[in-house]
């Protein structure tokens, strides 16, 4: 009998990984080059979020028509607030007024690139009446508690430091100090009122006992200046 021979032959295929080899290798450059804010007006910012894009104007209801200072950069003072106490009924005694203005603010912008710090120093006159024959003796305006704000979500910049209670006087008061380094881009020291409240207990005018007249209203004008450097 013949006999049949059966080969079996078996194929393996194997994967092989071949290693690619870089060829060339060459970078590229981004730039850009930045000059200091010159010829820039900073508008007012929303006191309450000064990262709102879109703040609701007037950016305070009880002084509708403050519209900025219109200052020019690269170092300005941007926004100041008129402080309003409404009217009220004269007591026998010492008095004190809260302010009706909610967030009332001072906002400065640095862009000079340097870091070299600021100060913001104010003065107050007398509040006399319009007719200038009347005169609060001894009235006192006191600001407390302010609260730096930033125009960034992402500043690496530090904050400036306000002056935890100003008692307003003639002479020159530091209102808030930027050390070195310090406040770059636009800060907002603000004075808010608690959360609900219609007067603003860190804004306060104390009025002694039979300084004021009747049927009169009085007004006192606050000097502001900024200098640029920390003093």
């Amino acid at each position: 009998m013949k006999k049949q021979l059966f080969v079996f032959s078996a194929v393996v295929l194997a994967n092989v990984l071949i290693a690619t080899q870089v060829q060339a290798e060459t970078v590229s450059n981004g730039s850009i080059s930045l000059t200091d804010g010159s010829g820039q007006v900073t508008p007012p910012l929303d006191p309450t979020d000064p990262t709102n894009p879109n703040p609701e104007s007037p950016t305070d209801p009880e002084d509708p028509n403050n519209n900025g200072t219109g200052n020019v950069g690269p170092l300005s003072i941007d926004y100041v607030s008129n402080f309003t106490f409404g009217e009220h009924k004269i007591s026998g005694s010492d008095m004190t007024f809260y302010a009706k203005n909610a967030n009332p603010y001072v906002q400065v912008t640095d862009t000079r690139g340097t870091g070299a710090g600021w100060t913001v120093q104010a003065s107050i006159s007398d509040f006399t009446s319009a007719s200038k024959t009347s005169t609060l003796k001894g009235a006192q305006l006191t600001l407390k508690n302010p609260e730096a704000k930033s125009a960034s979500q992402a500043t690496t910049s530090e904050a400036p430091n306000g002056t935890s209670k100003l008692d307003f006087n003639t002479s020159k008061q530091t209102v808030v100090v930027s050390k070195k380094s310090a406040g770059k881009g636009t800060w907002l020291n603000v004075y808010s009122a608690e959360s609900g409240k219609t007067e603003n207990t860190n804004v306060v005018l104390s009025v002694p006992a039979g300084s004021p007249e009747a049927n009169t209203t009085y007004t006192a004008t606050i000097n502001w200046e900024l200098l640029d450097a920390p003093k």
